[in-house]
């Protein structure tokens, strides 16, 4: 039997509540070449049986079953596992638009010398949209962005090649921010592209205990630009990351879950006041100002507090916009 020409990986762990959406908005894509590889990481809630519903009726999903070992563990296994030129990935809290695969394909097909197709995806929760990232297919603009620490991408809606990610030393590596360390290595080696058009939506979906480690998300963030730093000087990594990131465990503690929960509040009321709630906005901004670190109150929750309503949307969505390069290029570009 030949091998079909995309494998999608996802991972899951206690997504009961979402997953069943994200399996078919993979099931229902026009392009149909795929398998499905999907890594149940040692879920306790109804997400097993979800899945072996889905894998009892589609021969194309494979359900692999483990104790939790987290998510780069479990892509990394899901990779060498993986057939056909391509591999393409999926979040168990998000949703794919029926062309997303098709559209990916046909840029990778068509440019030998791309490594990944990413696309233009929104971002919303239970309240909810949050932004829309909405970047321009131009190489030199998105790795300008990358070397930033600005991720164009979002993890669950890429496409790349197999044979990419089988050049690197190491495939997936971090525990937290995996996607970015890829990315950033994957613009070493190969043209980036941008299906210019909205085909992913990423669910919000932030847990106490997720918000709790965003002190540690910064400081791994932080580590690899530098790597990327010692790559493009040097030739190789003179830190060794391994080590690099268990003092960062060590050092920076995690979040209470009091301050976890307000960082969880404060992007809820980014939410409100993306969808002009003022009121509620700024009564979850109250709850969190005397919980959050003192620099964090500083960026986040004032402005929030202290500037009119209509004043502080606007600069939400005008850092928003700014951010879009693609209606900043088009705009000031003609």
């Amino acid at each position: 039997m030949a091998d079909p020409r995309v494998t999608v990986i996802m991972s899951v762990y206690n997504g009961a509540a979402t997953v069943g959406r994200a399996v078919d908005s993979i099931r229902g894509q026009s392009f149909s070449d795929f398998v499905f590889y999907i890594t149940d990481d040692g879920s306790t809630d109804g997400t097993p049986d979800i899945l072996r519903h889905y894998a009892d009726r589609d021969a194309r999903i494979t359900v692999i079953s483990q104790e939790n070992r987290g998510l780069t563990k479990s892509l990394n296994n899901m990779t060498s596992l993986s057939r056909g030129e391509f591999l393409a990935r999926m979040d168990a809290d998000d949703v794919s638009a029926a062309d997303r695969l098709q559209t990916q394909y046909d840029l990778l097909t068509g440019d030998p010398g791309a490594v990944m197709a990413g696309c233009w995806f929104s971002v919303g929760n239970s309240v909810g949209r949050l932004y829309e990232r909405k970047f321009p297919d131009s190489d030199e603009i998105l790795k300008k962005n990358l070397s930033a620490g600005i991720n164009c991408f979002a993890h669950g809606g890429v496409m790349f090649r197999r044979a990419a990610i089988d050049a690197l030393p190491a495939g997936y590596r971090l525990y937290y921010g995996q996607d970015f360390d890829l990315w950033l290595r994957f613009a070493e080696i190969g043209r980036l592209r941008m299906a210019e058009k909205l085909l992913y939506w990423r669910g919000d979906t932030l847990s106490t205990i997720s918000a709790s480690v965003e002190p540690r998300r910064r400081a791994l963030m932080n580590l690899m630009l530098k790597l990327a730093f010692e790559r493009r000087n040097h030739g190789k990594e003179i830190t060794d990351w391994a080590i690099a990131e268990k003092e960062i465990f060590s050092r920076i503690p995690a979040w209470n879950d009091a301050q976890a929960r307000a960082y969880r509040d404060f992007i809820s009321a980014r939410a409100f006041l993306a969808e002009g709630n003022t009121k509620d906005a700024r009564r979850l901004a109250w709850g969190a100002l005397l919980k959050l670190p003192a620099r964090l109150k500083f960026y986040l929750i004032l402005p929030l507090l202290l500037l009119p309503g209509p004043i502080v949307s606007l600069l939400f969505r005008l850092r928003d916009f700014f951010g879009d390069r693609a209606s900043f290029m088009r705009r000031f570009s003609a």
